[in-house]
């Protein structure tokens, strides 16, 4: 995907998740819901962040320049840890409010409204994520990846809250009906629960490739069964690699062992096929290479006891001196 379609898809689905946003706003407004406030808030915040992206696309696909020779690919994943931890905090307030409702009795809000809200909302996250998801596979776009994780959570999240406001329409009137106030501010707190561990996880993951650390193993095992099929070849003894992913761009030093001297031409020949192999997966990133010769074959070296063996055979064939015929 090139960098016009991707840009143009972040700015659809920022578009999408601030009309969504907004609406939950509006709705939680009407209905006194705060959930719906705070599946509201976290859709309007993924608008803006999505949008702050752009500039970020522009110097990735720009590559390097006088400041940073070796391009700016580590500007996603240190803009997807910074987008993370404000939506984190943006949620810290709704979770504390949440705690309040639930000490002082609770609240009850419009049901029927809550729940026409998150019908529409929950489709349009599902469909929206599905979309997203299938253009990041193909365009392997960590904003992208981003953008569908969140549209994934949010559609699950606004699932949940679809079944829980269900529950207390149901619940509404009856012998239950105490516990019908409890459980909007109930739901708020399961829902900033719930985005946590997928929201740490992307911090998390953006913050390793920030270190260097190797990349999942998934795609370790993808890179060294690429390289696998260059083992065979005439005068290559064994093929390893080490690798680094940041953000979109795979970093491959390819290992090779080489079991004879090879001439340069076809050294060359062998690293520009390895090159094509690795970049017709991973479009964006560096190869290098480096080359050793294997350890020759030692000779195989006896053993003790063969050795004292061979030396009694030896001193046996030697003649025998008879001393008494010097006398």
């Amino acid at each position: 995907m090139n960098a016009t379609n991707e840009t143009k898809l972040i700015v659809i689905s920022s578009a999408a998740s601030l009309a969504i946003g907004g609406a939950g706003v509006a709705a939680a407004a009407l209905t006194g819901a705060g959930s719906i406030l705070a599946d509201g808030v976290y859709s309007v915040l993924s608008a803006v962040i999505s949008l702050a992206s752009l500039p970020v696309l522009r110097l990735v696909k720009k590559g390097g320049d006088a400041r940073y020779h070796f391009g700016y690919a580590a500007f996603e994943p240190l803009y997807v840890v910074m987008s993370t931890l404000a939506i984190i905090a943006a949620q810290a307030p709704l979770a504390m409010g949440a705690l309040r409702s639930l000490a002082s009795g609770g609240s009850r809000p419009d049901m029927h409204g809550a729940l026409a809200y998150e019908v529409l909302s929950t489709l349009s996250c599902l469909v929206l994520a599905a979309a997203i998801r299938s253009r990041a596979r193909r365009s392997g776009s960590p904003i992208l990846r981003a953008e569908s994780r969140s549209w994934f959570v949010d559609g699950a999240l606004s699932l949940g809250v679809l079944g829980a406001f269900a529950a207390a329409l149901v619940l509404e009137g009856g012998r239950f009906d105490a516990w019908v106030p409890y459980i909007d501010p109930g739901i708020t707190l399961a829902l900033v629960a719930a985005m946590l561990p997928a929201l740490l996880g992307s911090a998390l993951g953006s913050l390793r490739e920030l270190l260097s650390a190797a990349p999942d193993r998934e795609t370790q095992e993808e890179v060294r069964a690429v390289l696998a099929a260059f083992s065979d070849e005439r005068g290559v003894a064994s093929v390893d690699a080490a690798m680094e992913k940041v953000g979109r761009a795979l970093n491959v030093e390819v290992q090779l062992i080489l079991s004879r001297d090879l001439k340069a031409s076809a050294l060359a020949e062998l690293e520009a096929r390895i090159e094509r192999s690795l970049r017709a997966r991973w479009p964006e990133g560096s190869t290098d290479f480096r080359f050793s010769l294997a350890a020759p074959a030692l000779p195989a070296r006896r053993s003790a006891r063969q050795g004292k063996a061979r030396g009694i055979e030896a001193v046996a064939a030697q003649p025998k001196v008879d001393l008494g015929a010097r006398v």
